[in-house]
């Protein structure tokens, strides 16, 4: 995604400088919504981590994240939770489909699968690692989940990224991007379905990967 840091914007028409006019302006740009307009103090707050400064009709507005980021958590089997810790494999696949778009800390479960095809057996091995000593029980890398589709014959990706996932028509696709992958695991015990993880937890990715934020 484009930052719009430093760079000039201008308003296309006479339209009002106003918190519905800044926010149709930056959700054009950012993964988040305007929270909050000041006009006085030149800030503008978005739900949104990006933060930064922007020039608007030639005056510097101040843009920041609102306090607490939230990140959910996504468990899987390994070893796909590595593939796609290691940006080997992009799209995870479900039966269910999610509205969340944001950041996704990727969870390694207690599960770990041996009779895998010959692909994943070989992606993991260009890692330098075997299935047995795969990492478990805790939060390995943090992409970023930007769309949820279901899943039909005409949108199936090619492979190795369709050998990596249930393509079944009917299924939904997360597609995400932008993986940062921490220095060590970070130990979180696993849960179904999507879930929320509480501000110690992100602390702790944070100190494992520098600037992820």
């Amino acid at each position: 995604m484009e930052s719009l840091f430093n760079r000039e914007l201008f308003n296309p028409g006479d339209e009002a400088i106003t918190m519905d006019y800044y926010a149709n302006l930056f959700n054009e740009q950012f993964t988040g919504k305007v929270k909050e307009f000041n006009k006085a103090d030149s800030m503008v707050v978005l739900d949104t981590v990006d933060c930064g400064e922007v020039i608007v009709h030639g005056k510097c507005l101040r843009v920041t994240h609102r306090a607490g980021i939230v990140i959910k958590a996504l468990s899987l089997w390994q070893p796909w939770a590595s593939l796609m810790a290691h940006d080997l494999k992009h799209n995870e696949t479900r039966s269910w489909s999610t509205d969340y778009r944001g950041y996704l800390a990727i969870h390694a479960s207690k599960k770990i699968v041996t009779d895998v095809d010959k692909e994943c057996l070989a992606a993991i091995e260009k890692l330098g690692l075997t299935i047995e000593d795969l990492p478990t029980g805790g939060i390995l890398a943090v992409r970023k989940l930007i769309n949820c589709v279901k899943i039909t014959p005409g949108n199936i990706p090619d492979e190795p990224e369709r050998s990596y996932g249930d393509y079944t028509a009917g299924r939904y696709m997360w597609k995400t991007k932008d993986v940062k992958l921490l220095k060590g695991i970070v130990p979180v015990p696993g849960r179904q379905k999507l879930f929320n993880i509480d501000s110690d937890i992100i602390n702790a990715i944070e100190s494992h990967g520098r600037e992820l934020f």
